[in-house]
């Protein structure tokens, strides 16, 4: 009897601590004023632009996929998104944001063997470039949290993944590598 409601109170607990609809909306307003970084030519990856989030969305009809957390899962996931190669990309209309959530700890060009070693490491047309590095890990901080509230662990760690359609809704959250093709395939089912 008592495991019983042992058991009710967690499921409870767990219920309480999800995010409401008018959080998350104000949630998705304040995301979609983040700056980024973008390339506008896929052949100068020297010609960029600073715009809002929320206007690659709505003017670019662009999804998002957010990739945070320390350092080495950040460039894990942009490595295994280069490896899934532009074409799953940008034949999707998706942009793929890393944000290493340590005090300036965020990329050069030049960091390391393999892809990250290659000029460029970040210069991929679907690879945008968070600005005002502070502004952004101050927003996502409030997404660990709430992951914490729900008993997640090793957040930064694990790395934080956000999908976010080309309307501004928020459809995934998750931890840890990206299935970048599974959450493709969730922005283009019907809304």
């Amino acid at each position: 009897q008592n495991e019983k409601l042992e058991i009710f109170k967690d499921k409870e607990k767990q219920l309480s601590n999800r995010i409401s609809v008018s959080k998350a909306s104000e949630r998705e307003i304040e995301l979609s004023k983040l700056p980024i970084e973008i390339q506008v030519s896929e052949y100068n990856e020297t010609s960029t632009r600073i715009v809002p989030l929320g206007d690659l969305q709505s003017k670019g009809r662009q999804h998002i996929i957010i990739i945070a957390g320390e350092r080495d899962i950040v460039k894990d996931a942009v490595i295994s998104a280069r490896i899934e190669g532009s074409d799953l990309f940008n034949s999707k209309d998706t942009l793929v944001i890393p944000l290493v959530l340590q005090e300036n700890e965020q990329f050069d060009e030049n960091i390391g063997k393999g892809f990250a070693n290659k000029e460029g490491f970040l210069s991929a047309p679907y690879i945008g470039k968070p600005t005002q590095p502070t502004v952004w890990q101050f927003y996502l901080d409030k997404e660990v949290q709430q992951a914490i509230k729900q008993g997640q662990v090793d957040i930064v760690t694990k790395g934080l993944v956000l999908a976010i359609r080309n309307d501004g809704k928020i459809i995934r959250r998750g931890i840890g590598l990206p299935p970048w093709k599974e959450i493709i395939e969730e922005f283009t089912k019907k809304k």
